[in-house]
């Protein structure tokens, strides 16, 4: 274990496009930063286009700089090629009927946070379903219809553990260190809880990074979060951001509508037919949370 002093103010922050992002003090954070953003990394054999993950803990001392404390480094390999989740929220029915043959066709692959409760209720996917997407190497990360921050400590953790074991249960190994905040809300306890079952929890902060490629916070993952009002023009500009920064662009959907979107969380088929043509064009080739994170399986 390795302590290092810097000139931080307390809390550290971390820039990105969208202002700064602390590091909670006297608590550890993983963090996965590209090799080229640590300047005194001097291994001759790192790659710059590889990610290092470290976890922190920023140590508080009154009236001087913030102790950055180090633990189990490693290496995450990469190619500076740029990348793109495609991720579903809910295992909505048209994920399987409409975007399934959509990315398909286009030689990717998605993400869906399952609601695993839901399996098989109206307008939700079947398992069956489910283990066809699996097979054409879709990955299925945790979800739940409920605020979780509305629930006890106890009720928590048994949605937590609840949609690994519906995952691992039926063979859906990819995607299963990974979380969807419902409504993308949490706090810190409910996260401490969730941290014991995954790795990565996203809420919907964005983070469309052009100044630090390849910077992920796994407590908060970036998203592109698509809305009935998000604009095509917009969707394509950030590809166009990613595929010259080497980065991973991160879509979160949910339905996908013939005429004009009713929900605000929706977005018409048309306009994601357009934008999975306009990655491909750009040469954006399909990824995964766990490819994402460096996790194998």
């Amino acid at each position: 274990m390795v302590v290092v002093t810097g000139p931080y103010s307390q809390p550290r922050t971390l820039h990105t496009d969208t202002g700064t992002y602390p590091v909670p003090v006297g608590q550890w954070y993983d963090m996965v930063l590209p090799a080229a953003f640590l300047t005194r990394y001097s291994d001759p054999g790192v790659d710059m286009n590889w990610c290092i993950e470290l976890q922190i803990k920023a140590i508080p001392a009154a009236g001087q700089p913030a102790t950055l404390e180090f633990a189990e480094p490693r290496v995450i390999q990469g190619d500076g090629a740029p990348r793109v989740i495609w991720a579903f929220d809910d295992g909505r029915a048209d994920q399987y009927s409409v975007a399934y043959p959509i990315l398909k066709a286009a030689g990717y692959t998605g993400t869906i946070a399952v609601e695993w409760t839901n399996v098989g209720a109206v307008n939700r996917c079947t398992l069956d379903q489910y283990k066809e997407l699996y097979a054409a190497g879709w990955e299925f990360i945790g979800h739940h219809t409920t605020q979780i921050t509305s629930l006890s400590d106890a009720d928590a953790e048994k949605v937590f553990r609840g949609a690994r074991e519906w995952a691992q249960n039926n063979g859906f190994l990819r995607g299963t260190s990974h979380w969807v905040w419902p409504g993308g809300q949490s706090d810190p306890q409910k996260d401490m809880i969730a941290s014991r079952y995954f790795l990565t929890r996203r809420k919907v902060s964005p983070m469309v990074n052009n100044i630090i490629p390849g910077v992920y916070d796994p407590c908060d993952t970036p998203v592109y979060y698509i809305t009935q009002t998000r604009p095509l023009a917009d969707a394509q500009a950030y590809i166009d951001r990613v595929a010259a920064n080497g980065n991973t662009a991160h879509f979160a959907f949910h339905s996908l509508t013939t005429g004009t979107p009713t929900a605000p969380e929706d977005w018409t088929i048309g306009d994601f037919q357009a934008l999975v043509a306009y990655a491909s064009s750009k040469g954006l080739r399909s990824t995964s949370f766990d490819e994402t994170f460096g996790i194998s399986g």
